[in-house]
């Protein structure tokens, strides 16, 4: 089902149609179509990405058993 507020931005005497998905403040991501195609061909991916999510693993540059992933070089021995 396609959950997007529809909205119309006008730029340069042109205006456009889109759409968004998920919360105002969450990073944004722009998804564009060919011509002759429509903005709801990406409704099945955009209301997947804009579901929560939780980080899991390790996030870079963080990612740090062995210090080579932050830049300062091995901190000791590897294992």
């Amino acid at each position: 089902m396609d959950t997007a507020a529809l909205h119309t931005v006008e730029a340069n005497g042109i205006t456009l149609a889109c759409r968004a998905w998920g919360p105002a403040d969450a990073p944004s991501l722009v998804l564009s179509h060919c011509r002759g195609a429509d903005g709801g061909d990406w409704a099945h991916l955009a209301e997947r990405l804009a579901e929560p999510r939780v980080p899991a693993g390790c996030t870079p540059p963080t990612c740090a058993a062995t210090g080579t992933a932050t830049g300062r070089g091995a901190t000791g021995p590897r294992r």
